[in-house]
């Protein structure tokens, strides 16, 4: 299981009270169905939009370091997420990240 983990704890705290589109995403990686819907409900009370990858053999996006085709130190919307996901699921590169202004 693997979450929080591709978002500084200050980042995260400054972005928490967002609301509406511009709540910030927290992807999700695990083998365990019930542990997913766990983290993910624990995600949306804390003010986030969760979003699954996958299985942890899908999880590569979220390490470090911080790299083109990656999510990791990268903001991301709900908006732009369905082509992130299809992407890492289909094994192919991920589009480049969104800029917010």
């Amino acid at each position: 299981m693997k979450s929080f983990n591709t978002l500084t704890s200050s980042f995260q705290a400054q972005a928490a009270d967002r609301v509406g589109e511009e709540r910030v995403v927290q992807w999700i990686c695990g083998n365990d169905p019930g542990s997913k819907q766990l983290v993910a409900r624990l995600i949306d009370e804390m003010g986030y939009v969760p979003v699954d990858l996958g299985g942890t053999d899908t999880c590569d996006v979220m390490e470090a370091p911080r790299r083109i085709g990656a999510v990791y130190g990268e903001e991301y919307r709900a908006a732009d997420v369905q082509a992130v996901v299809v992407a890492v699921r289909a094994g192919v590169a991920i589009p480049p990240t969104p800029q917010y202004g």
